[in-house]
């Protein structure tokens, strides 16, 4: 398989390819700065598993974040 290039063509990023996200323009930096901040508030239990949904303080952060630098309407409702 690798001789023929099949599964070779998969580790070559290429546009519009199948589950390949965008990585350049990703903010690693606040990202990092986020998850300290994360672990710092909820130490061990930010490691525990958490709903499929997610976790609301997380989430209404995210929201909040994206209705401020965005312009948008998002809420975060909870079932």
């Amino acid at each position: 398989m690798f001789k023929g290039g099949g599964i070779r063509d998969f580790l070559v990023l290429r546009p519009f390819a199948p589950a390949v996200p965008e990585t350049r323009g990703f903010p690693l930096q606040i990202w990092a700065q986020v998850e300290r901040q994360a672990l710092k508030e909820y130490s061990a239990q930010a490691l525990l598993p958490s709903p499929p949904q997610g976790m609301e303080p997380p989430i209404a952060a995210i929201t909040s974040i994206s209705n401020a630098a965005r312009g948008r309407r998002l809420s975060a409702r909870w079932c």
